[in-house]
């Protein structure tokens, strides 16, 4: 399995993704935030106790992304194509995804939403807020 992670300005991994994003450090082993990077040799290590990494609450995609607890706001650009957005709870607060390009694209957020399986946004800069209950997430929100 391909893990990339994002290090601060101190190599300690503050994201992790499990599809591939510019910029980010490709491993083939398991990564977590607030593990340490050395970049001399390539590898990640899990300190004891690990280092507090803040949360990135706000998450800019442009391809398929799996959310984390942590994850409030998606914001979406389906400029160069569809994009999916797997729900992933329980949460126990609201998350927000939004498609914020103007594109004929859409982005299908992957899930029980409503009773349904699946929701696609295809309207250009739309919102949807939804809270997780009972297996499923229910749309509380729509700008």
């Amino acid at each position: 399995m391909t893990i990339w992670a994002l290090v601060n300005e101190s190599n300690i991994v503050i994201n992790v993704s499990f599809s591939y994003v510019e910029g980010w450090i490709e491993n083939e082993e398991e990564v977590f935030i607030g593990d340490v990077y050395d970049p001399l040799t390539g590898t990640f290590t899990s300190p004891t106790p690990p280092p507090y990494v803040e949360p990135k609450l706000v998450e800019m995609i442009t391809e398929d992304y799996t959310t984390v607890p942590y994850n409030d706001t998606i914001l979406a650009d389906a400029t160069a194509g569809d994009i999916e957005v797997v729900l992933v709870g329980p949460l126990s607060k609201k998350i927000t995804v939004s498609k914020i390009d103007e594109s004929i694209n859409t982005v299908t957020i992957i899930g029980t939403i409503n009773g349904q399986e699946n929701f696609i946004i295809d309207r250009p800069k739309a919102a949807y807020t939804l809270a997780y209950a009972d297996d499923q997430f229910f749309i509380t929100g729509v700008v």
